[in-house]
Formats: C-alpha cells, sequence, structure tokens
C-alpha cells in the first residue's frame, strides 16, 4: 500500500534535480508583460466558460447566461481593440507570410 508513492517521489526528486542542474535560459531582449492583455483573456474564457457549463441547467435564454455569453464577447472585442493598437501585444492579430509560402 505504501509503495504506490515510490514513483511519485521518483518523479519529484527528478523534478527538483531537473531545477538544480538545469541553466536559466532567460531571454534578455524578451518583450514586457502586458497585465491587460491577461486579464482580458482570461476574463472573456471564464466567462465564456461558466455560461456554457451553467446554460443547461439555468436555460440557455437565461439572462444570467445570455449575459455572461454576452460580457465575454466584449472583452474579447476590447482585447482584440487592444492588440490592433498595441506596439507589443499579446497576441499578434496579423498573419505573417514567409517568402516561401504561396
Amino acid at each position: 500500500m505504501f509503495l504506490v508513492n515510490v514513483p511519485i517521489v521518483v518523479v519529484r526528486l527528478a523534478g527538483a534535480l531537473v531545477l538544480v542542474l538545469v541553466p536559466d535560459s532567460k531571454n534578455p531582449a524578451a518583450d514586457r508583460s502586458h497585465p491587460w492583455g491577461r486579464c482580458c483573456r482570461s476574463q472573456a474564457s471564464a466567462c465564456l466558460l461558466w455560461a456554457i457549463i451553467e446554460g443547461p441547467a439555468q436555460g440557455w435564454a437565461s439572462g444570467e447566461v445570455v449575459g455572461a455569453a454576452l460580457a465575454s464577447r466584449v472583452v474579447v472585442g476590447a482585447f482584440v481593440a487592444w492588440a490592433a493598437r498595441s506596439s507589443h501585444p499579446t497576441l499578434k492579430l496579423g498573419l505573417s507570410l514567409t517568402a516561401g509560402s504561396r
């Protein structure tokens, strides 16, 4: 019964060993973090997920479910508008075509 924990301990020890032996490889020229973009994405996902989960129980046409779905849509719209104007967006909205692709 107690042997169940042995594989868990082995994996944890291997993870700790990796943290000690593998050097940090952070990009010194990385773009700065954008909390507004992360906040918009997580809020839109939370509203939409709540609407999908509660839809069958409360009814898809209930005010709360429709309101949550609309709130998700408004937040996604705000995120897209922000990302289109930002110099370093969290999510790049444009398409990038290379010279070799057609």
